[in-house]
């Protein structure tokens, strides 16, 4: 890969931010509003963390007492669930000066508390110097970078974006013909959801397991439908919509937009990475569902997944790009 490959190709845009003291209502309305995922979130002015939709959703989900009981019912653990503690919940999210006990949803400063809340995305800023090389090796473990000039926020790097980038450079043409079997592409032990209990149970794995994604699977383990960070973008930010997450899968889905309700996007395993790349971008989403030829689940393809092994066979490490000079 050309090590002289740089940032500098992302053009520079206007960056949607959060500033820490927002109220949890402000990230609701600036995060849906603008029909995104996720933003930095600034200090001063200083790059602190990221705060996305899913982070919203689940603290606002464990914020409701209804969550802790529904957890209870289920006999699921409320101390010690890793990496969500539930043992400081009544003293950091319920206003003890209300005298009522109620759960203040939209009160205080929780862009403090939420910011990085389901730990899935660890923060790392660059400039447009910063090799693009550089840039795929880290993308093996984060999912958006933040760049800077300046000290200001010029761009926010998806892994979306990356995709599109060697795309239009054509720098996967050397093992773009590679099936998914022949790479041993994707998650072989998959996180589902069998369309029984909340829906809030499928936001629970999204934070444990730091995933964005889950397959709705029916009892002969056919994917019927998924569950997807993309689906909170849909849920306004009121209290009666965050209720929604209580629903079953079925009620769910009536309650999104028609934007969101697609069919899951299924591939087999001798379909290409040019045919995996190309059907991640023009559908717009960052999950692939590998299945057999009886349209049984086996596997699913993320876009890291996809991102590592692009790494790996542009024999990309941060050794060899400190070697070249290009760092």
């Amino acid at each position: 890969m050309d090590h002289s490959l740089t940032l500098s190709l992302f053009p520079h845009k206007e960056v949607v931010t959060i500033d820490v003291k927002d109220e949890l209502s402000a990230c609701f309305k600036k995060l849906f509003s603008q029909r995104i995922l996720s933003a930095p979130v600034l200090e001063d002015g200083e790059v602190i963390g990221q705060l996305g939709v899913v982070d919203v959703a689940v603290f606002a989900v464990h914020l409701c007492k209804t969550a802790i009981e529904i957890f209870q019912a289920l006999g699921l653990p409320v101390e010690k669930d890793p990496p969500v503690s539930f043992d400081d919940l009544p003293a950091i999210l319920f206003n003890p000066e209300s005298g009522t006990g109620e759960p203040e949803l939209f009160g205080a400063t929780p862009a403090k508390f939420i910011k990085n809340f389901s730990t899935r995305n660890p923060t790392k800023t660059y400039t447009s110097a910063t090799p693009l090389a550089k840039l795929l090796v880290d993308f093996c473990f984060i999912k958006r970078a933040v760049v800077l000039e300046e000290g200001k926020v010029v761009n926010y790097i998806t892994q979306t974006d990356v995709l599109k980038v060697l795309q239009e450079k054509n720098l996967l043409s050397s093992f773009s013909s590679k099936t998914i079997d022949e790479l041993n592409l994707g998650t072989k032990e998959v996180i589902t959801f069998d369309q029984k209990g909340p829906v809030m149970l499928a936001f629970k794995e999204f934070c444990v397991h730091k995933i964005e994604s889950v397959p709705v699977v029916d009892e002969a383990k056919k994917v019927v439908g998924t569950i997807s960070a993309y689906d909170i973008k849909t849920i306004d930010a009121d209290t009666e919509a965050i209720e929604n997450l209580f629903l079953d899968y079925k009620g769910y889905t009536k309650a999104l937009s028609d934007e969101v309700k697609l069919p899951p996007v299924t591939l087999k395993g001798d379909a290409t990475v040019e045919k995996l790349l190309e059907t991640l971008l023009q559908n717009h989403i960052h999950h692939v569902f590998v299945v057999d030829d009886d349209d049984k689940l086996i596997s699913v393809v993320s876009m890291t997944d996809l991102l590592r092994v692009i790494a790996k066979e542009l024999a990309l490490s941060e050794e060899n790009i400190s070697a070249s000079g290009a760092v």
